[in-house]
């Protein structure tokens, strides 16, 4: 499941987006609150302070598949296995330490009316790299690579059965957080036309982005609903998954899932000799369970096995010349999350 130079975090939270939810979104804008003599209208700059009473107040019941604004996780991530040093190729260190990653995304709305709809993304994910020898401090130190991204989501809908959905985005993947640099800066655009079928949908359309070299990816979607609370969904190349619906408010989702990563690594640090490009491409088979705890918040936890095709340090000039390979392994994972949604 080859998916180029950038993260597949997108193309899952851009499939799920469904059109069929949006349109619940932020409540309509608006939420009413009564008392005995007055009504107060929470606009849309209050929402947020709306959607954390509204935790209190309300007793409905929500679908654990309701559009979610704000999502946070984190998990293990693979240890390299062969430490960035040239003279001590064979150095092991005795003492592995776990590396972590942190995914964060909060989603907001623009415009809600008419056919098109849009709206706004923010994310930010951390992870800690192991395996850079450090002569200084005689032992394995670790480097923290940052992703910043932000973009913009719209949703058309053509016809009662086909609707367009498309973002523009841009994301900043490095070693350092506070300076931009066009090598670690990638732009990117998606489209993706969806059509429903009988019990599902299908789609169509490409992904284009510019780092340094232009990349086009062609995308495929195919879903499937049983009345049994069964679906099977396939967002090619990122993911096939099944999943179970549980009850209204818990589910399973088990299958395989693509991730990759490219991070430009900046030569300021005393343990590299030359900026380059960390890149990664790997396949997960996972197993979720998420459940809606509340109206507003609810938690996930996945368990899994990440399987390496490939992953070192790259030339900038040359993106398929590895200067090191950290021979990572099929590597067990955990991530745990919390998410919070909108209600019907």
């Amino acid at each position: 499941m080859h998916i180029g130079t950038d993260s597949a975090s997108f193309f899952l939270s851009f499939s799920k987006l469904e059109d069929r939810t949006t349109n619940r979104y932020i409540c309509k804008f608006s939420i009413r609150l009564s008392t005995k003599s007055n009504l107060y209208i929470i606009r849309r700059r209050d929402i947020l302070l709306a959607l954390l009473l509204l935790n209190f107040v309300c007793i409905q019941a929500q679908d654990v598949d309701a559009p979610r604004f704000f999502e946070m996780s984190m998990q293990n991530a693979p240890l390299p296995q062969q430490v960035v040093n040239e003279d001590l190729r064979s150095f092991h260190s005795s003492a592995k330490e776990t590396q972590w990653q942190l995914e964060s995304r909060l989603r907001y709305p623009i415009s809600l009316k008419g056919r098109t709809k849009i709206i706004g993304e923010v994310s930010y994910d951390h992870r800690g790299l192991y395996g850079f020898y450090s002569l200084a401090e005689n032992e394995n130190e670790e480097v923290h690579l940052h992703k910043l991204s932000m973009g913009f989501m719209s949703l058309h809908q053509l016809s009662p059965r086909s609707v367009l959905k498309s973002r523009i985005g841009i994301k900043q993947s490095s070693s350092q957080l506070s300076q931009l640099n066009g090598r670690s800066t990638l732009y990117s655009t998606t489209h993706l036309l969806e059509q429903d079928i009988d019990g599902g949908k299908v789609g169509f359309g490409a992904r284009i982005a510019y780092r340094n070299r232009l990349t086009v990816i062609p995308i495929f979607l195919y879903e499937r609903t049983w009345a049994n609370g069964w679906s099977f969904d396939a967002l090619l190349p990122v993911q096939v998954t099944a999943e179970k619906l549980l009850d209204a408010d818990k589910r399973i989702i088990m299958g395989l899932k693509g991730s990759s990563d490219n991070y430009f690594v900046a030569n300021d640090l005393d343990f590299v000799d030359e900026s380059s490009n960390f890149r990664r491409i790997g396949v997960n088979a996972m197993i979720a369970y998420e459940k809606q705890i509340t109206p507003i918040f609810g938690a996930n936890i996945e368990a899994g096995a990440s399987v390496p095709l490939f992953s070192g340090l790259y030339k900038l000039d040359n993106r398929w010349s590895r200067t090191h390979n950290f021979q990572e392994r099929v590597t067990p994972y955990l991530k745990v999350g919390i998410f919070c949604a909108i209600g019907h």
